[in-house]
């Protein structure tokens, strides 16, 4: 649906990312690509730029791939290893200017600085100052860009497991089965997803004109 955005707690779920960016451009003619702005941290779903833009052409034809709290360097590697979909496709592209507001928005002071997405940015080559993660992590963000089965394995703790790989989440949760687990969340998010229509339905029809 031309209102879908990915959700907040899957924000750093790239494999599912991936999948949606696939799934739109196979269904919609233009993605609107950006941070917080284009996804839409202070409003709902059916209020981000995307879906107003739907509504002010009268169409459907355009698609929220934005991620909250994303920095450019981080969402210019978002598009290179997980947004190949996109290649060919009509593009909004929003460039936030805040994130060049100071040198330490901007990555570029040698004191560590805590960024949303890390995975996302250069690793090792061009370097950024600020992104002091070790070796072990860093290699392992490489790998997993190349690797389907690895980011696929980062969306199960993602959206099952409050990403905890699963010897962690069999600790916090002993008495429990990981089976059970997926099958609850995925019968949750059918339920949200009935739950999001009905929204729709219910907004659609109050724009109906009513007779005199």
């Amino acid at each position: 649906e031309s209102d879908y955005r990915l959700g907040y707690e899957l924000s750093s779920d790239y494999w599912l990312y991936s999948r949606y960016c696939r799934w739109a451009c196979s269904r919609q003619e233009i993605l609107v690509i950006g941070d917080s702005v284009v996804w839409g941290h202070f409003v709902s779903e059916y209020e981000t730029l995307s879906e107003y833009l739907n509504k002010i052409t009268g169409s459907d034809q355009f698609a929220n791939l934005g991620v909250d709290g994303i920095h450019p360097v981080a969402l210019a590697g978002l598009l290179k290893y997980y947004g190949h979909d996109i290649s060919d496709k009509r593009i909004v592209l929003h460039f936030n200017p805040l994130w060049m507001s100071s040198k330490k928005h901007d990555l570029q002071t040698e004191k560590e600085f805590r960024f949303n997405h890390p995975k996302l940015v250069p690793q090792f080559i061009p370097n950024i100052p600020c992104y002091k993660d070790p070796y072990s992590k860093r290699v392992s963000a490489v790998i997993e860009r190349y690797v389907p089965f690895l980011s696929w394995t980062s969306h199960l703790k993602i959206a099952y497991f409050g990403n905890m790989d699963l010897p962690t989440w069999s600790l916090e949760h002993p008495y429990e089965n990981p089976a059970y687990c997926m099958l609850d969340a995925r019968c949750l998010m059918l339920v949200e997803a009935e739950n999001r229509e009905s929204r729709i339905e219910n907004r659609e029809s109050s724009h109906l004109p009513t007779s005199a």
